[in-house]
């Protein structure tokens, strides 16, 4: 492994600890950090974006990047009939992406770095 990408490993292995807490805004410090810091509301934009996904789908998603799934596991519980593929770059986050899942037949999670996927059909102009 290159000294670059273990220092990915590493700050994925560390942030994972910090991650839910810091994204999902609890706590002091968390709020102070999204509040002030980003001035976003993750949760609103989360909304926003799941509120283009009609009730029924019934497609194939890509999750990219799913993180530990904290945004996504409640929504994807609602979408049974919809064959999500969740991709992530850190096993550490993806593992508790793994457990946020648990149960649901219809999320893969998977392992691999999103700008590296490619389509293997036909060309499109």
């Amino acid at each position: 492994m290159k000294t670059r990408e273990k220092k990915m490993v590493g700050a994925y292995r560390t942030s994972k600890n910090i991650y839910d807490t810091a994204l999902s805004g609890k706590g002091l410090w968390a709020k102070i950090y999204m509040g002030f810091l980003w001035n976003v509301d993750d949760w609103a934009v989360r909304e926003q974006l799941f509120s283009y996904i009609p009730k029924d789908f019934a497609g194939k998603l890509l999750d990219v990047p799913t993180g530990t799934g904290l945004f996504t596991a409640d929504k994807y519980l609602t979408m049974e009939n919809a064959e999500i593929t969740a991709l992530g770059y850190s096993a550490d986050m993806l593992n508790q992406a793994r457990e946020r899942f648990q149960g649901m037949k219809n999320v893969t999670c998977v392992q691999g770095v999103g700008g590296s996927l490619h389509h293997s059909g036909q060309k499109q102009n």
